[in-house]
């Protein structure tokens, strides 16, 4: 159950954030829009590793699950932005 939950957490900030992550790629462009996302993914990788040496991972695995769905949203935001 805490797996689907941590799966969950993935599409549901993806979907949270579709449209502000849209709207910041109309603002700063393409390239900072892509190295956002990158970031974003790389904290996510970093959580997930970090996880199991820490005493709440669950917290961590649900924050890198939200990480991973807010890159996500900065990937597709860049390749359909122009709605803001």
């Amino acid at each position: 159950a805490k797996a689907m939950l941590v799966l969950s957490a993935i599409r549901i900030s993806s979907l949270c954030f579709e449209v502000p992550t849209g709207m910041i790629s109309d603002l700063v462009g393409r390239r900072k829009t892509i190295v956002l996302g990158t970031v974003f993914a790389s904290l996510s990788v970093v959580l997930y590793a970090a996880a199991p040496a820490a005493g709440c991972a669950f917290y961590l695995l649900v924050l890198g699950a939200v990480f991973e769905g807010i890159s996500g949203a900065f990937y597709s935001g860049n390749n359909d932005a122009m709605i803001y």
